[in-house]
């Protein structure tokens, strides 16, 4: 994934309409990235800082709807994303395990890619 930025949102089908469903509450949210050793520099910050990345949440946004992870060291990222040896990395299986989609909105590449029952839409 050579793209800088990433948006994380849960995934929707074309067909769907409105509002974003919620990737979780702030918390929860906070909990997952502190998980891959990234957070907050100071309390209450909306900006969290990682192995070779920075995330932005909107401020006081609770549930969390949407958030950036701009790829800071590309060195770092790849095995915090793609992982190494065979194994997915941490932020990998958090996309996967919390049914969320990283989205690259240079490239309009979803992972995991989008898979439904109308293969029209699918990437």
């Amino acid at each position: 994934m050579p793209s800088s930025l990433y948006i994380l949102q849960r995934p929707r089908h074309k067909r769907d309409v409105g509002a974003l469903e919620p990737l979780g509450t702030r918390a929860e949210v906070l909990h997952v990235f502190a998980s891959m050793n990234t957070g907050p520099d100071r309390s209450g910050s909306d900006v969290l800082f990682g192995p070779g990345i920075r995330v932005e949440l909107r401020p006081n946004e609770d549930p969390i709807l949407q958030l950036m992870i701009h790829v800071t060291e590309e060195e770092l990222f790849a095995p915090l994303f793609q992982g190494c040896e065979g194994e997915i990395g941490r932020l990998g299986r958090a996309v996967r395990s919390h049914g969320w989609q990283l989205y690259d909105p240079m490239s309009d590449i979803p992972y995991p890619p989008i898979r439904d029952e109308d293969d029209e839409d699918d990437r």
